[in-house]
């Protein structure tokens, strides 16, 4: 008979079973993925290429480039205007009258003294005649001759000295009718008619000459040596350009006239003249005397320049710096050197190729390396 077999006693499957699950429980749980971050939209638009002025500004103001107080040359009453206050005239034009009677009588007075003096002196002239022929036949002595042809000479300066009284007689009452010395407008009438007025004294009216006017602005001294540089290398004279304050008129183009030898101490800035023509198809100058203009000093022309908007620039501790877009649709950072800015333009002196994609709005929610999304292109307004 055989022995019974002695099996090893198996361990319980139960506490496998749980330890297995014991250790599972307290093991660790894989991370889930990291959510993708949405891309950015933006708008982009590649670096183009301008001419570009460079432009000094400054505040102006207007003033005529002639202004004259018409005044009287004789004294008399004053008979009448000729104009309305605030009118255009011309050089010549008929602004006043001064009573002409008694500048015509003297004037008669005058010219009856010049032939008293004319007849007299055609007298003496025909007694030295005679008297030169008798005394070459000996009939009559030399001292009456000399005697003769002195009083030829005397009547002869009094013939001249009458000449003279009636022509300014005559300018007298010429000076009756006042004329505009030169082309401008009128202000206002200092004197009534009726009132009297004295010679070189009395002022009727002040014409200002506005065509053409000219704008005196200042700059500071730091512009000083491009101003010269630029001056003495352009063969005609640097451009201006003038917009008065509040205005939406176009800007008037004039010349630069002179600048001023020295500096203002007081201030450090020099002091500038512009002529501008002033023409318009109304009878109303654009630049009027007195007025606050914006000026603007071309100096030169920045050719084939690259610009971007300037709103695209970012700043940080580098400086300035615009955000690229590659083909991975993912935004990189570029810093860049700026040479100066212009109608809302930046002009770019290093850091960017006109074949860049440069985001132009939508820049300030972008990191280094953040995806983006391209919008379209805003439509073009219709003309």
């Amino acid at each position: 008979m055989l022995p019974p077999l002695c099996l090893a006693p198996r361990p319980p499957l139960f506490p496998s079973l749980l330890a297995l699950a014991l250790a599972s429980a307290c093991s660790p749980s894989p991370a889930p993925p990291a959510p993708r971050t949405a891309p950015i939209p933006v708008l982009t638009s590649h670096p183009l290429r301008k001419n570009v002025p460079l432009l000094l500004p400054a505040i102006g103001q207007v003033r005529p480039s002639a202004t004259v107080t018409v005044r009287p040359q004789v004294s008399g009453q004053l008979a009448a205007a000729h104009f309305r206050e605030g009118q255009s005239v011309q050089r010549g034009d008929l602004l006043f009258s001064i009573d002409p009677q008694p500048f015509e009588v003297a004037r008669q007075s005058a010219q009856a003294a010049l032939e008293v003096a004319q007849a007299e002196a055609a007298q003496a002239s025909a007694q030295e005649k005679r008297y030169t022929e008798l005394a070459r036949g000996g009939s009559v002595a030399a001292e009456l001759v000399e005697q003769a042809h002195t009083a030829l000479l005397t009547a002869t300066a009094r013939v001249a000295a009458a000449q003279a009284a009636s022509e300014e007689a005559q300018l007298n009452l010429n000076y009756c009718h006042i004329t505009a010395p030169l082309s401008g407008r009128l202000g206002r009438r200092l004197l009534d008619p009726g009132n009297t007025v004295q010679a070189r004294l009395t002022e009727l009216v002040v014409i200002n000459q506005l065509q053409p006017a000219e704008v005196t602005f200042s700059l500071a001294s730091r512009h000083l040596p491009a101003l010269r540089q630029h001056a003495a290398a352009s063969p005609s004279p640097l451009l201006v350009s003038a917009t008065p304050e509040g205005t939406p008129s176009s800007p008037q183009r004039g010349t630069l006239a002179f600048f001023d030898n020295s500096l203002r101490p007081a201030t450090g800035t020099i002091e500038l003249l512009a002529s501008f023509p002033n023409d318009s198809p109304t009878d109303a100058p654009t630049l009027w005397p007195g007025q606050f203009v914006n000026v603007h000093l071309h100096l030169a022309e920045s050719p084939n320049a690259l610009t971007i908007p300037a709103s695209a620039l970012q700043t940080g501790q580098d400086g300035p710096y615009v955000y690229l877009i590659g083909p991975d649709l993912l935004a990189h950072p570029r810093p860049l050197a700026v040479d100066r800015f212009f109608e809302g333009d930046a002009l770019i002196r290093d850091g960017l190729a006109e074949t860049d994609q440069v985001v132009t709005d939508g820049q300030s929610f972008l990191r280094p390396g953040a995806p983006v999304s391209l919008l379209p292109p805003p439509a073009s307004p219709q003309p």
